[in-house]
C-alpha cells in the first residue's frame, strides 16, 4: 500500500484514514456514542470528531456552491470532494496527534494519490480556487483541534 510514501508515520496515517468503512459523509455517519464519525481505527475525542465532520461537510458544500467553473459538480463529484475534505481533516488531526508536522505535504500528496473517488471529479473542478481553499481549510481545521502542538509547525497553504 502506498509504495510512493517512504515515511512510516505517513504510511500509518494513510492506512488509518483510508481504511474507513463509512459509506456516506461522516456528518451523517454515527458510531456508538459518536453522532458523527469518520469510522477510523484511531481514538478521536467525541467533540473533535463531531466538529471536524461538521466542518468538512458544511465548508465543502459552501466551496462547491461557490465554485467558479462553468458546470457545477455532479452529486458524485460533490461526494468525492467532501470525502477528500474529510480525509484531509481527520488525517491532519491524526498526524498532529502522532506528533509529526514535517510531513503534512507528504500526507496531502498521499491522500490525493490514494483517494480513488477523486477519479470521478473533473480536473477543472479540483483546480478551482474555492475547492483548493476548502482542502487547505480542512487541513488547518484538523491541525487546529485541541491536541498539544509544542514544537510542531502549522500547515502551509500548499495542497
Amino acid at each position: 500500500m502506498n509504495q510512493y510514501i517512504n515515511n512510516e508515520v505517513i504510511k500509518k496515517v494513510l492506512q488509518i484514514v483510508l481504511s474507513s468503512t463509512r459509506t456516506m459523509p461522516a456528518h451523517y455517519s454515527s458510531n456508538g456514542d459518536h453522532t458523527q464519525s469518520f469510522f477510523v481505527d484511531f481514538e478521536i475525542e467525541k467533540d473533535d470528531e463531531y466538529n471536524m465532520a461538521s466542518f468538512a461537510f458544511y465548508k465543502g458544500a459552501e466551496a462547491i456552491a461557490n465554485c467558479k467553473v462553468d458546470i457545477k459538480p455532479t452529486d458524485l463529484e460533490t461526494s468525492a470532494i467532501i470525502k477528500r475534505g474529510e480525509d484531509i481533516v481527520v488525517g491532519s488531526y491524526i498526524l498532529k496527534k502522532l506528533g509529526d508536522s514535517s510531513h503534512l505535504v507528504a500526507l496531502m500528496d498521499g491522500l490525493a494519490k490514494a483517494n480513488a473517488e477523486l477519479a470521478v471529479v473533473s480536473h477543472v473542478i479540483l483546480e478551482d480556487k474555492e475547492i483548493q481553499d476548502y482542502f487547505v481549510a480542512c487541513q488547518r481545521y484538523g491541525w487546529s483541534k485541541d491536541v498539544p502542538s509544542e514544537g510542531l509547525e502549522p500547515p502551509t497553504d500548499r495542497m
